[in-house]
């Protein structure tokens, strides 16, 4: 029965490792910003994991970010802990002891270019956070547009052997019980200024993936409507017409639904109406006419009479934009 357990408890363990560990390497703090208010694409990581996880490496190498961070700030460093991930997955316990944390204490994960994040990986991935200054625990998830980050259903590594009804159960609960942990930590807000860090369309097409393949996060729909931040893109002065705001909207308001934005065939004709006041313009664009839902954007003088303005003054995140079908390594890397 124990081994059955042990077994069980090494959810979505992939087939074919030995014995394993994950390594951290300890980079050291890369920015300052302790004042930031959005997860930032160009911040550098602070620390990076390597490699499968295995017994013991939640505890160890949690110890590990927490003691070098607080030394940081000691030393008045007080900067976003940033860690980058490039790992095939592991035991699932290990990462979910790690998520935690980085829940709690406002870690933020990243994938550099070309990085693997699956399995047990994008889940901790996914966990993702930061603190901003006087305003709350919020997410902080960046994948660059080349990184692999890959989700599928939970895995159960049974030992080979003969077991009677008793037994089975008993390790059926114990998958559960992992199962019910991972929607507890993840789907839950608990306290996030900008909602839970798993959307249950995320979980959803987890678990309808076979343990034996795995769903890759590939186009912009995807990221946006999971809440991942892509980059860093080279936006610099990208400008967005009038047809640029009716795309963003309406990306926005379906991955604020949890839904994709693919469907609404008519996004091209919503209405949008501009105003001029003494502090600034204002675009008002609306996706719904019966419940007049829709965004309202706060723009720079000037922007009104040109019906464009720039990306960085429209406060849009750099793929709302963007035809929800593109893939991510088609984006301006």
């Amino acid at each position: 029965m124990k081994r059955l357990a042990l077994g069980l408890c090494a959810l979505l363990a992939l087939p074919g490792l030995a014995a394993q560990a994950a390594d951290l390497q300890i980079i050291g703090m890369t920015n300052e910003a302790y004042d930031i208010q959005e997860a930032d694409p160009t911040f550098g990581c602070t620390h990076r994991i390597t490699g499968a996880f295995g017994p013991g490496d939640g505890a160890r190498i949690g110890a590990a970010i927490r003691q070098s961070s607080d030394a940081w700030r000691d030393q008045g460093l007080y900067g976003v802990t940033v860690v980058c991930l490039d790992s095939p997955g592991g035991a699932l316990p290990e990462a979910l002891t790690l998520a935690a944390q980085f829940r709690e204490q406002g870690i933020g994960t990243r994938l550099e270019a070309g990085a693997r994040c699956e399995s047990a990986c994008a889940l901790l991935f996914m966990a993702g956070s930061f603190y901003a200054h006087e305003s709350g625990l919020y997410k902080w998830r960046i994948m660059h547009p080349t990184a692999k980050l890959g989700f599928h259903a939970f895995k159960l590594e049974v030992p080979q052997g003969q077991y009677d009804g008793a037994t089975v159960s008993k390790a059926y609960a114990l998958a559960m019980e992992t199962l019910a942990r991972t929607v507890e930590d993840l789907m839950q807000n608990r306290g996030f200024e900008d909602g839970e860090h798993i959307k249950p369309s995320l979980v959803a097409a987890m678990l309808r993936t076979p343990p034996e393949s795995m769903m890759y996060v590939e186009t912009v729909d995807q990221a946006g409507r999971w809440g991942i931040d892509v980059g860093p893109l080279r936006t610099a002065g990208m400008t967005l017409q009038e047809m640029d705001f009716r795309r963003a909207c309406t990306n926005r308001k379906a991955w604020e639904a949890d839904e994709t934005a693919t469907r609404d065939s008519y996004w091209q004709d919503h209405f949008v109406t501009w105003t001029s006041e003494d502090w600034g313009d204002t675009l008002e664009v609306t996706t719904n006419d019966m419940s007049g839902d829709g965004c309202q954007y706060s723009l720079p003088t000037g922007a009104a009479r040109s019906r464009s303005a720039r990306l960085e003054d429209a406060y849009i995140n750099a793929i709302e934009p963007l035809d929800p079908m593109l893939r991510l390594d088609r984006l301006p890397y």
